[in-house]
């Protein structure tokens, strides 16, 4: 019987999952990241509670009305101010759109996290594959890119580039052919629950994002060594 560590709230829980899904930590050859939330700027959560305040509804409430139409923004298909403008209107909260777009972007961090790219860096000299998958347009992609985060990595996929986002297993199956392994083979680290909400299906290992230091112990706790 195998097992994997899912990470919540800063503990550790150890979620049992059967031996037809998940194969020994042994066999782990890749490590894959998310890029925003994860090596650059804040957990989504962070956001989702800023924006939930700024509207005076609850997080879980945002979330639903957020997760209904973001995938249409990270695969090309609209803007994000279209996407916002989607959100509020189905928040009831269509007055308020010139505001919150005005507002949103000061929610988000672009600041890189340099102990998440040297944690890369060692994974990658260790001899593991390492690489990103990320929800987000073309035009972030392009920005992205042009940080040279590319160059610490193997493989770099974005979502509006492929036409699926994360939880589509479409875009972990992309993912993971580009890497060269399978998905039994590799782990995923992202800062939303809901973008790992298919690990099962694909049959990845998942870790929940929230902190630098919460994710090196539960890569060593999943005998990941660098």
């Amino acid at each position: 019987m195998f097992y994997i560590i899912a990470q919540f709230e800063r503990k550790i829980q150890w979620v049992e999952l059967g031996n037809q899904w998940y194969n020994s930590v042994m066999d782990i050859r890749a490590i894959g990241f998310d890029y925003g939330g994860v090596i650059e700027g804040e957990p989504g959560s962070n956001f989702n509670k800023k924006a939930s305040v700024f509207l005076g509804v609850d997080v879980e409430t945002f979330r639903k009305s957020y997760f209904k139409f973001n995938t249409l923004a990270n695969t090309g298909k609209i803007n994000w101010d279209e996407c916002w403008t989607m959100v509020l209107k189905d928040l009831g909260q269509e007055n308020r759109i010139p505001e919150f777009l005005n507002a949103y972007p000061a929610f988000i961090s672009r600041a890189v996290n340099e102990h998440m790219v040297q944690l890369i860096d060692k994974l990658r000299a260790a001899g593991y594959k390492v690489g990103i998958l990320s929800n987000n347009t073309s035009e972030r992609a392009a920005q992205i890119r042009s940080t040279g985060i590319g160059s610490h990595v193997d493989a770099m996929i974005v979502s509006a580039e492929i036409g699926y986002s994360k939880p589509d297993p479409n875009a972990f199956h992309a993912f993971f052919e580009k890497l060269g392994v399978s998905p039994a083979e590799a782990i995923f680290v992202d800062d939303s629950e809901h973008a790992l909400a298919n690990a099962k299906e694909v049959g990845f290992q998942p870790i929940l994002f929230t902190d630098y230091e919460v994710l090196v112990a539960t890569l060593k706790n999943l005998g990941i060594h660098y």
